[in-house]
């Protein structure tokens, strides 16, 4: 009994051995896949549908007025988590436009720690619908899409019983009288017109003086350096100025975008100067760059000084080394629109 158990085992062991070393160097191979393959969205990922909903508003039936900026958030954990990268939106259905809908998206966004923020705005009263959005990272690819939010949207109030406010109809009538005077007032101004006339005609000719060379115009990024210069030398390291150089910072950077590259920056919000800079052929990596500084500034620009991150007399001089660059990296050579890019 004990001869046929011992056999039995060992014969077992012969099969389980091999079988086990299966098991092992296929889960090894599994695993080495998946983390190859870790980086590229999966069909899964690319069919996920996020809800939408609107930042500040908590109501079922949500309610705007036509031509509101909306801020529309997501969570986009279940689609990507690579935080920091370049996000771009578009209808799922290629045959949707989203103008014909009612509907003006704002194009251009960042994946902000997994939260995905963009801004619309209805341009239909009555119930409106955005359609489903897709999801698409900076290399085009769509890693997901929006779930369709519907909404109420309501026209300027206007009273039944309201009428125009027209102005009273004034009857201009003048006495015959009134009409002499300004008969006589046109031959007096007549005559002295003639008179200023051969007083001209009668004047010694001048010479005209030899023409003055103006001075060559600064160029756009001299001007710009300068600037911050002079900002950081008014507002030295303190909680209070902090703010105001990352206010002076942005501003200065919009004003040398827009005569680089001769774009309406200095009025656009950041996502909209990024959209005007992308068209001007930028990479993707240097508008990561300008984004990324813009976002730094923000966190300054509509924060609480009570409520500002961790911040030294470092990070005060990094923002204007990090501006400086940004300007420096156009200053020389044509711009990308006159056949070249710096």
């Amino acid at each position: 009994m004990l001869k046929n158990l011992y056999h039995f085992s060992n014969a077992g062991r012969r099969i389980v051995n091999p079988v086990f070393l299966a098991g092992l160097l296929s889960g090894f191979f599994g695993a080495a896949v998946l983390a190859l393959d870790s980086g590229t969205p999966t069909p899964a990922q690319v069919g996920t549908e996020v809800p939408l909903s609107i930042s500040g508003v908590s109501s079922s039936d949500p309610k705007a007025k036509i031509g509101d900026r909306l801020t529309f958030q997501a969570d986009l954990n279940p689609v990507s988590g690579q935080a920091g990268q370049i996000i771009n939106l578009k209808p799922a259905d290629e045959k949707t436009k989203l103008e014909e809908d009612g509907w003006y998206l704002v194009q251009g966004t960042l994946n902000q720690n997994g939260l995905l923020r963009f801004i619309a705005s209805p341009l239909r009263t009555g119930k409106a619908v955005l359609p489903s959005l897709s999801i698409l990272d900076e290399e085009g690819r769509v890693i997901g899409k929006t779930k369709p939010f519907s909404l109420t949207v309501e026209g300027p109030e206007v009273q039944a019983n309201e009428k125009p406010d027209f102005m009273d109809v004034v009857d201009l009538r003048l006495p015959l009288r009134y009409w002499i005077y300004l008969a006589l007032l046109l031959v007096a101004f007549g005559i002295l017109v003639r008179i200023l006339y051969l007083r001209y005609k009668r004047r010694p000719v001048r010479t005209k003086p030899a023409p003055v060379r103006e001075p060559a115009p600064e160029p756009d990024h001299i001007l710009a350096l300068r600037k911050i210069d002079e900002l950081y030398v008014r507002h030295p390291f303190s909680p209070a100025n902090l703010k105001v150089v990352s206010f002076g910072l942005s501003e200065i950077i919009k004003e040398f975008f827009s005569k680089r590259f001769k774009v309406d920056a200095l009025e656009s919000t950041t996502d909209e100067m990024i959209n005007l800079l992308r068209r001007e052929a930028l990479s993707g990596e240097q508008l990561r760059a300008i984004q990324l500084l813009f976002l730094e500034l923000d966190q300054f620009k509509f924060t609480k000084i009570e409520d500002y991150p961790s911040f030294t007399e470092e990070t005060h001089s990094h923002l204007k080394v990090k501006a400086t660059l940004i300007i420096q990296k156009w200053a020389l050579g044509p711009t990308p629109g006159e056949g070249g890019s710096p």
